[in-house]
């Protein structure tokens, strides 16, 4: 990733002021960011923008109930049939099933919520959209993680010292996948540090 505007871009969502949104356990109230998150405006302001990307890409949603509502609005309205939900209590045949999907191009979202975090490779994928703000930076990395994958045909061209670097870039820029993308959705107003992908650095 190499952080140009791009590859990393920050969307501000004009509807949503998260000025009286408090922290809970490290991070923002769920049931506060989930009610805020529901407002049909920023439904349609998240999943309007959302739509004009193409290729496989990991929703990170705050709670079950949003990662619903935005799943919903995009089948309707923008992306029929282009998109799943996921959290976990989903079936394992379900994830597998969806998993498959978003990796043959059947789809291209999937809204999750605390799924496709630590451990979780999906070395296809082209995007990380986090579509409610987060002030973790541990989940946030994580999240963001899932898009750093090179892509298949690379995993044993990959290797080397460090003097070799340069070579293990032109191969990953001539590959199927040469970037991997990270959008985060911001509100217009928020009283604490919410991440961004500068952190990561």
């Amino acid at each position: 990733c190499d952080w140009s505007s791009d590859v990393c871009s920050s969307d501000l969502v004009q509807s949503l002021d998260f000025s009286n949104v408090r922290m809970v356990g490290g991070d923002l109230d769920p049931e506060q960011v989930e009610s805020l998150m529901q407002s049909e405006k920023a439904l349609h302001e998240v999943c309007s923008t959302l739509a004009e990307d193409r290729g496989p890409t990991i929703v990170f949603c705050p709670t079950v109930a949003v990662a619903q509502a935005y799943n919903a609005v995009m089948n309707v309205r923008y992306r029929r049939g282009r998109s799943a939900v996921l959290w976990a209590d989903s079936e394992d045949d379900e994830r597998e099933q969806v998993g498959k999907q978003l990796a043959n191009g059947d789809i291209d979202y999937v809204f999750n919520v605390d799924l496709y975090t630590e451990g979780f490779d999906v070395p296809h994928l082209e995007r990380v959209v986090w579509a409610a703000p987060t002030a973790s930076l541990v989940r946030y990395t994580q999240g963001c993680g899932r898009v750093f994958r090179t892509h298949p045909s690379l995993r044993d061209e990959l290797t080397g010292e460090r003097s070799e670097a340069a070579a293990r870039r032109l191969l990953i820029e001539q590959s199927p996948k040469p970037i991997g993308k990270i959008v985060t959705y911001y509100p217009q107003n928020c009283k604490h540090q919410l991440c961004d992908p500068i952190d990561i650095l």
